[in-house]
């Protein structure tokens, strides 16, 4: 009895040491998620329509040392015009070609780009009609109508001097489908290739993912989102065509179980591997031979609205069902799963910076919840999936300076620049 008694009051003396010891200083934790109170570091911001008028917005892009944000849906429509403003990424100060509020003179746009060996052309797609300008001057450089027999895919991409876009007939039923390229400089149009409609299948050619080759030439991969109405069925081809040597490499047919995709652009990674977003999967394909090398499918979830993203050797995927998921892309592992996240997509793209992912989401189940409480900016551990912290006050479309570590964000009235490095602030 008396060595217990001497056991416990050793014990207890250790206890009450370590309890008397100060703990070491830390850094603030993150503020809880609930709370969406973070305070982001603004370096500065501006506002798209002088009258402070919101606008539906796509995603900001880079034009050289400026970047442009395109306003493609006024909030009133009496109340100013779609088309895009922009800005010194550094400063905030408006291009001296651009400076004023949007005044593009088309009723609707589709999509836009900005490209060029020097990112100083933008094309708008805007119903059957191309419109290039030159940025430095602000001058329109072309105008491309698609006829009255064919309309343009409402989708565009670039490489260099290079715009691709799908052409297909007038009407429901799609006979064929060509890609074709058109130099954004001079708007010389060129065929690529046709692809004729098999077994009452349409032909939908959307834009590709470039690479090039060893050899020097170009490598082109695309899907060929094909519908069958008649039997209420689609399914998705993937084509890699070397548009140097005008000839096809390889065709993974009916990839998808769903039958359907999300229609975002490809992803081709630094060791020859093509990632491809589906409906409700991931799959990964060997672009030398087009070898499947992994695929997962996931039934409880959809990916329409927000583009993968590929970055330090993992992909990130957004669902509709407010979940976030992580592979790691030379196994094809899964490294984590979110699904209590709450992060129902916007239709923005995701970034990553020193190991963390950034989106901007609702929550999944939005109904009935006060317009304060819905769109929130988050910062997620790229290790682990986990919300490190998350903030209302500012949050919209992105992009990411990776040089800087600045963040662009388009919120519907304004363009921020926000500095990741010294967010958020704590007080």
């Amino acid at each position: 009895m008396k060595k217990m008694i001497i056991y416990l009051a050793i014990i207890l003396s250790f206890l009450q040491i370590i309890a008397c010891e100060k703990e070491p200083e830390n850094k603030p934790n993150p503020k809880p998620e609930k709370e969406q109170s973070a305070e982001l570091s603004v370096i500065w911001e501006n506002w798209i329509y002088d009258d402070s008028t919101g606008a539906f917005l796509y995603s900001p892009r880079f034009a050289g040392n400026y970047v442009a944000i395109f306003a493609h849906q006024p909030y009133t429509t009496n109340n100013g015009k779609l088309g895009m403003v922009i800005y010194d990424r550094i400063t905030g100060e408006p291009h001296p070609a651009w400076d004023y509020e949007p005044n593009f003179s088309g009723n609707a746009t589709s999509d836009w780009e900005i490209g060029g060996e020097n990112k100083d052309v933008v094309v708008i797609l805007s119903g059957r009609t191309l419109y290039a300008y030159d940025i430095n001057t602000a001058q329109e450089l072309w105008t491309k109508y698609s006829g009255a027999d064919e309309v343009f895919i409402p989708q565009i991409s670039s490489f260099d001097n290079d715009l691709f876009v799908g052409v297909k007939p007038a009407g429901i039923e799609n006979a064929w489908g060509k890609l074709v390229k058109i130099n954004i400089i001079t708007g010389e149009q060129k065929d690529i290739l046709r692809i004729d409609s098999a077994n009452g299948y349409s032909v939908l050619l959307y834009p590709p993912s470039v690479d090039i080759m060893p050899s020097g030439d170009t490598l082109l991969i695309f899907q060929n989102r094909q519908l069958n109405f008649g039997i209420s069925d689609g399914k998705i081809d993937i084509y890699a065509y070397n548009m140097t040597a005008d000839s096809m490499l390889w065709v993974v047919e009916d990839l998808t179980a769903s039958g359907n995709s999300s229609v975002k652009e490809g992803i081709i990674t630094e060791d020859n591997k093509y990632l491809f977003q589906g409906s409700k999967s991931i799959h990964c394909i060997n672009i030398d031979n087009g070898t499947i090398l992994w695929e997962d499918e996931l039934q409880n979830e959809s990916f329409f609205q927000t583009p993968n993203l590929y970055t330090d050797g993992k992909v990130f995927m957004n669902s509709e069902s407010g979940a976030i998921i992580c592979y790691d892309v030379a196994s094809g592992n899964k490294l984590w799963h979110n699904t209590n996240i709450d992060a129902h997509p916007i239709d923005s793209r995701m970034v990553y910076y020193n190991g963390k992912l950034y989106l901007t989401a609702i929550p999944t189940y939005n109904s009935n919840i006060p317009e304060s409480h819905r769109k929130s900016f988050k910062c997620i551990s790229g290790n682990t999936g986990e919300v490190l912290w998350s903030s209302q006050k500012i949050n919209g479309m992105l992009l990411l300076d990776p040089d800087l570590g600045h963040i662009f964000i388009g919120n519907s009235f304004k363009l921020i620049c926000v500095d990741l490095n010294k967010s958020p602030v704590y007080e």
